[in-house]
């Protein structure tokens, strides 16, 4: 019996040891009251928690002394409630003071045990030191405080979706927009909200986003608080705990339904400018093509030391100016509308520069400018359209003319750099201000304050460069070293390769000879009396009428070999003309060459049987072509450039 004492003396009091460790580790102390004597027993961690010393007596009172003043009232009645056993766990939660002074959070759960008569007699329990639980809690909330007040003082809308997609939080702003409770918007509740015919795609894409745990934009259709419909823009990201657990979804919306409006606002607008300017481009390019006309009909007429030479050279490079400008103020608005089609063929990069130097020779001839052209990269051949890359080069030798000073130098080189060509075109004129470097490709940007006061154009060209080369897949730099120090634009276009093609331009038609019919068919009658009076004086027999329907007349008696055909006619288009030309005796062997100051939609000329467009103002080297082709080389290719 001794033995069994001793064993059972030492397992409880192991049991006791281990009860001890695991309270002490755990923060809490353990206490066990007596009614009868009003006197409790507790644990050592216990009297470690409330500061008490080792011998101190621990009673009810004494408890409650320790609670913190502000808690102790509410204390008291719940212990008066539980030991009346109006509550029958004690669970509770309350602040104390230790002895030392410090203020602790602790939790107290306890169990107490009555006679049959309900009379409590003993009071057994647990209290737990939770300080740093409820520091943990008050710094959450502070942040979903701080959280909170941000959210509601944002004019975004801003809402948070749990990992299953339903809604938890919306903020004021969302409350307001909506004219809806909190509450009301638990769940999947939202989806309510929107447009019917907008709501399953919205919901369904945001849901996939959920699942695939990706972020999310989307725009949908919301009625508001007022009623209205409105356009509603959304994005969310997935948000995630510190451990890499997903929480789900974080989001804002705006409404957009003015920027949308605006958005729209602006392509109207944009299209109506598209449409001002090719009706510009049309109604410009025919007095233009009246007077390049006449102009050329005086250079047949005149002598080469007529008094009047100078003055007739001096009016055509203004013309020269004014064709440029218009050509290069509509391809801009092509471009910049995608209404621009590359004819894209293999060329030989020293072609294109020579073509472009031919192009330009009048403008570098009329300041005297010396021309250097540099070529050390062999025969550079790129993917592209000829006439769009002469414009390229054209432009930048016109650059670099405007702005050098009379007696300039001015060289253009070619090279190879790896896959690309490169195509460098110098100055030592007014140079360009670093800060400005990239500005001067913007449209209607000159660069500099020293190009404006020499009345340096519309600043269209540069900007026509840029847009033409990131086309052909290629890049353009400006580099100078500032005002005065002259300026250099780089071209970096993709070589098409090793292997040269058997032509770049294709075969070149040779001249024809003799006398030609020509029908000229144009509504304004000053563009067809210029343009039959320089046929006529070319040594040709011409017509000239001012309408399809005296087109579709003229043609079975009068037999053209040629029709030069305006697609801007009163009583049908050009293109329809051109089909029914194609159906009346005579009209299947004729030459039909468009010309009009309207830019080609593309592919149409061909599908209306023509062989050719000119874009007006007509030059007479083109006109000159044009009556020199025999049919069959006329309708391989078009002579003139189409947009």
């Amino acid at each position: 019996m001794p033995e069994f004492l001793r064993t059972t003396t030492e397992a409880l009091r192991t049991s006791e040891e281990r009860l001890q460790l695991a309270l002490q580790a755990g923060g809490s102390g353990a206490w066990d009251w007596d009614f009868s004597r009003d006197a409790a027993e507790v644990s050592p961690s216990y009297r470690e928690l409330f500061g008490l010393a080792p011998d101190a007596p621990v009673t009810y009172e004494v408890w409650l002394s320790h609670v913190h003043p502000e808690d102790r009232q509410r204390c008291r009645e719940y212990g008066e409630a539980f030991f009346a056993g109006r509550e029958t766990d004690w669970r509770l939660q309350f602040r104390i003071v230790r002895g030392d002074g410090k203020v602790r959070w602790h939790r107290a759960i306890g169990k107490v045990y009555r006679d049959a008569a309900g009379k409590p007699l003993r009071f057994i329990g647990v209290s737990t030191d939770v300080t740093e639980e409820q520091r943990a809690l008050a710094a959450l909330s502070e942040s979903e405080a701080r959280f909170r007040a941000m959210a509601d003082g944002l004019p975004l809308i801003v809402w948070m979706h749990d990992a299953e997609g339903a809604q938890q939080f919306v903020n004021r702003t969302f409350l307001e927009y909506f004219d809806v409770e909190e509450e009301e918007m638990k769940g999947g509740r939202w989806q309510l909200l929107m447009h019917p015919e907008d709501g399953p795609v919205y919901a369904e894409e945001f849901m996939a986003c959920v699942r695939e745990r990706k972020p999310f934009h989307a725009e949908v259709r919301v009625r508001n608080g007022k009623g209205e419909w409105r356009n509603l823009e959304s994005w969310a990201r997935p948000r995630w705990s510190a451990a890499g657990e997903f929480l789900g979804m974080v989001g804002t919306s705006a409404d957009v339904t003015e920027r949308r409006r605006m958005e729209q606002a602006l392509r109207d607008a944009d299209q109506r400018k598209d449409e001002f300017l090719a009706m510009l481009g049309h109604e410009l390019r025919n007095p233009l093509a009246v007077i390049s006309l006449a102009l050329d009909s005086f250079r047949l007429g005149l002598s080469a030391d007529s008094p009047l030479s100078r003055t007739r050279d001096a009016a055509e490079r203004q013309v020269r100016i004014l064709i440029r400008l218009v050509d290069d103020l509509l391809d801009s608005a092509r471009i910049s509308t995608g209404k621009i089609a590359l004819k894209r063929a293999r060329l030989a990069l020293s072609e294109i520069v020579r073509s472009a130097l031919e192009t330009s020779r009048l403008d570098l001839q009329a300041k005297r400018h010396q021309l250097v052209v540099e070529e050390d990269g062999g025969d550079l051949e790129v993917e592209g359209d000829e006439v769009r890359l002469v414009q390229v080069v054209s432009n930048m030798l016109n650059n670099a003319a405007r702005y050098t000073p009379e007696g300039g130098r001015i060289a253009v080189s070619l090279a190879r750099d790896s896959e690309h060509a490169v195509l460098r075109v110098r100055d030592n004129g007014i140079g360009i201000d670093p800060r400005n470097l990239d500005a001067v490709f913007d449209l209607f940007v000159q660069g500099h304050d020293q190009a404006r006061a020499r009345g340096a154009g519309l600043g269209l060209g540069l900007s026509l460069v840029r847009k033409l080369v990131e086309l052909h897949g290629g890049s353009v730099a400006a580099l100078s070293e500032g005002p005065g120090r002259g300026a250099e634009f780089v071209v970096r276009l993709p070589l098409a390769g090793t292997a040269k093609s058997a032509s770049a331009k294709g075969p070149q038609p040779k001249p024809g000879s003799g006398a030609r019919r020509v029908l000229v068919v144009d509504d304004n009658r000053d563009a067809a009396e210029s343009l039959a009076s320089l046929v006529g004086a070319l040594g040709h027999e011409v017509r000239e009428v001012y309408s399809g329907a005296s087109a579709l007349e003229a043609v079975p008696s009068f037999r053209p070999d040629l029709i030069v055909l305006d697609i801007g006619l009163p009583d049908m288009d050009g293109y329809e003309t051109a089909r029914r030309i194609r159906e009346l005796p005579g009209g299947r062997e004729a030459r039909i060459v468009a010309a009009s100051g309207y830019g080609e939609v593309a592919g149409a000329a061909r599908e209306a049987g023509m062989d050719a467009y000119l874009v007006k103002p007509l030059q007479l080297a083109q006109l000159q072509q044009v009556l020199s082709l025999s049919p069959a080389l006329a309708r391989a290719g078009s002579s003139g450039s189409s947009a």
